[in-house]
């Protein structure tokens, strides 16, 4: 199951009611933006490491950096600060896009994944799934002070002479 395939669930078994409204979302990271991503943490994490270095050389025992060392870091730093640049630009999200929403509150949601694993366990009892063994499930709602508890609904007696319809035809097939 997908997060995307969630929302079909709820509505589907867990009678949750919706607002459909728009709203703006920005569009699913690429892979091409999350590799840009990567590469800009590990220039800047590179370049970190060098100043270390620079700031250890210049300021410690060690001998000071000679003038070519100087020119191919200035060179160096400006090349840096030009793929960081193209890292930036490479990575940045897309722009906001309308997409169709479905709202619900929260409340709501709580009620529907419980009839979900309330319809789950029935399914379970019945034969059609094979999860035999809730105890793993009851734990966790034992150790969150709410353990699983089937509420049966009594419904009315059935009145076996009774007026359904004041037309004959429907009258005479609900008796």
């Amino acid at each position: 199951m997908t997060l995307d395939s969630l929302g079909g669930l709820l509505l589907a078994f867990g009678d949750i009611e919706v607002e459909r409204s728009w709203g703006d979302r920005h569009p699913p990271e690429t892979d091409d933006q999350k590799r840009n991503r990567l590469l800009l943490a590990m220039k800047l994490e590179e370049i970190k490491n060098i100043s270390d270095e620079w700031k250890k050389k210049a300021t410690g025992g060690q001998k000071p950096p000679t003038k070519e060392e100087e020119e191919k870091k200035a060179l160096d730093d400006i090349e840096n600060e030009r793929k960081i640049a193209d890292y930036t630009e490479k990575s940045k999200l897309k722009p906001m896009i309308k997409v169709k929403l479905a709202e619900t509150s929260i409340h709501d949601l709580l009620i529907a994944m419980n009839r979900m694993a309330q319809y789950d366990r029935l399914m379970s009892e019945l034969g059609i799934l094979t999860l035999k063994d809730w105890s793993a499930e009851d734990k966790v709602l034992i150790k969150a002070k709410k353990p699983f508890e089937v509420e049966f609904v009594d419904l009315p007696p059935i009145v076996a002479e009774g007026k359904y319809s004041p037309n004959p035809e429907i009258q005479a097939i609900c008796e």
